[in-house]
C-alpha cells in the first residue's frame, strides 16, 4: 500500500485497551529487549513518542532523552541508541556515517519517505521499517520492512485490520485500484474529546466484524 501524508487532529480519546494494543505488538515487532536502548524523539506531547518509550520501559530497556530538540545526534551516539524510531525528514538529517554503526532497527513514520533517504539507510542499518499511526490509531495501524524497492506502508498491526474502500460504494477496491484507508480493531480510539461534529470519521468495520473503524480519509492501494 502507498498512502500519503496523515493529518493529525488533538483531542482524541486514546484507552488504557489501545495503549495495551500497542505496548504487545510493538514490543514483540521491533524485538524490544532489555538490554536495548531507544532515542526519546518526540515531544511526550506528540503520539509517536508512544512507541518511543512506553514498549520500551515495559520491556525493561533505556529511553535515552536527548540534550534538545536539534541535538539528536549526540544523544543517539553517547546514548548508544541501537534502535530509532523518527521522521522520515528528521533521518534525513542524520550523519549516517556517525550515528549507524550502532543502529540495529529504524522504523519511520508521520510522513511520506523519500526513497533516496530509505536506500541509503538501507544500506547501513540491519533492519528498516515504515510505518503508519495517527492520533485515532493510538500511534500503530500498519508497519512493514522496506525492501529495497517500494515505499510500502506494510501489514496491519496485532487486532488490526486494514481495507482500501470505495467511499461511494463502500465496498472494498480491488488489487492496485485507490480508494481511502479504513482501519479497525483495538487500536482505534473513542473519537475526539468535546468534538462530536468530527466522529463521522468512526464508523463500524465494513467487514461484519463489529469492531470499531476509523476511515483515515487517505488514499492507499494493494498492490
Amino acid at each position: 500500500m502507498t498512502v500519503s501524508c496523515l493529518p493529525t487532529i488533538q483531542g482524541a480519546i486514546i484507552t488504557h485497551g489501545n495503549v495495551l494494543n500497542l505496548v504487545n505488538w510493538w514490543s514483540g515487532f521491533f524485538d524490544l529487549k532489555q538490554s536495548d536502548n531507544v532515542l526519546l524523539f518526540s515531544s511526550l506531547s506528540f503520539i509517536m513518542s508512544l512507541r518511543q518509550y512506553l514498549p520500551t520501559l515495559c520491556k525493561g530497556g533505556t529511553v535515552v532523552l536527548p540534550d534538545s530538540n536539534v541535538n539528536f545526534e549526540t544523544a543517539i551516539i553517547k546514548g548508544r541508541v541501537n534502535k530509532l524510531v523518527c521522521t522520515p525528514s528528521a533521518l534525513s538529517v542524520l550523519d549516517i556515517d556517525k550515528v549507524a554503526p550502532n543502529i540495529q532497527a529504524v522504523q519511520v513514520a508521520g510522513e511520506a519517505p523519500r526513497l533516496a533517504v530509505m536506500l541509503a539507510w538501507k544500506s547501513r542499518v540491519p533492519k528498516l521499517y515504515i510505518g503508519l499511526g495517527p492520533t485515532e490509531l493510538t500511534a500503530h495501524a500498519l508497519c512493514g520492512e522496506f525492501d529495497g524497492k517500494n515505499i510500502c506502508i506494510g501489514f496491519p498491526a496485532s487486532n488490526v485490520k486494514a481495507y482500501i474502500i470505495n467511499p461511494a460504494s463502500g465496498s472494498e477496491t480491488p488489487v492496485n485500484v485507490v480508494g481511502e484507508l479504513w482501519v479497525s480493531g483495538e487500536n482505534v480510539c473513542n473519537g475526539y474529546l468535546n468534538r462530536p461534529e468530527l466522529d463521522e470519521r468512526f464508523t463500524v468495520d465494513p467487514m461484519g466484524s463489529g469492531l470499531r473503524c476509523y476511515k483515515t480519509g487517505d488514499l492507499a492501494k494493494v498492490s
